[in-house]
C-alpha cells in the first residue's frame, strides 16, 4: 500500500515536470521566425525522474526547486545550479541529482547546435491520498 502512494506521487511529479518543461521551453511564434531563434534543448524524461526522498516524504515536505542548467552543444549537461530553494535541502539535492540523469539533444541556432542555458521548476507535491 505504502509502495502504492510513493508510485503516485512520483507520477505526479513527472507529469508536472512535464508541464514545467514545456513552460520553460515555450517560444512565441515571432521568436522562432528569427534568425537567431535557439531551439530548446530536449530532455528525455524516461531517464530522470525524480525520487520523492524518503525522508522529505515523511515529513511532507512539498515545494519548488527553480533550477538553472546549460546543455552543449553535443547535447551534455555541463553545468547546473538552484536559483530558487525548495526550502528543503533533501527536495533540492534530488531535483539536482534527477536532472543529472538526463538526456538531452542540443539546441540549434540557424542549424548549428549551440551551448545553451534554460531553467525547470521541479515540483514536490502530493495529495492527501498520497501522504504519509
Amino acid at each position: 500500500m505504502r509502495k502504492m502512494k510513493i508510485k503516485k506521487s512520483l507520477l505526479r511529479i513527472s507529469a508536472m515536470l512535464i508541464s514545467s518543461l514545456c513552460l520553460a521551453w515555450k517560444c512565441d511564434a515571432q521568436e522562432a521566425a528569427s534568425p537567431a531563434y535557439i531551439a530548446p534543448a530536449i530532455v528525455n524524461l524516461n531517464f530522470c525522474r525524480p525520487a520523492y526522498p524518503r525522508d522529505a516524504l515523511l515529513r511532507s515536505e512539498q515545494g519548488i526547486v527553480k533550477l538553472e542548467f546549460t546543455v552543449g552543444v553535443k547535447g551534455r549537461l555541463i553545468g547546473s545550479r538552484i536559483l530558487k530553494s525548495s526550502g528543503f535541502r533533501e527536495l533540492d539535492t534530488a531535483a539536482l541529482t534527477a536532472l543529472m540523469h538526463c538526456s538531452f539533444k542540443p539546441a540549434y541556432r540557424n542549424g548549428v547546435p549551440v551551448q545553451a542555458s534554460f531553467t525547470i521548476d521541479y515540483t514536490w507535491k502530493f495529495n492527501s491520498a498520497t501522504e504519509p
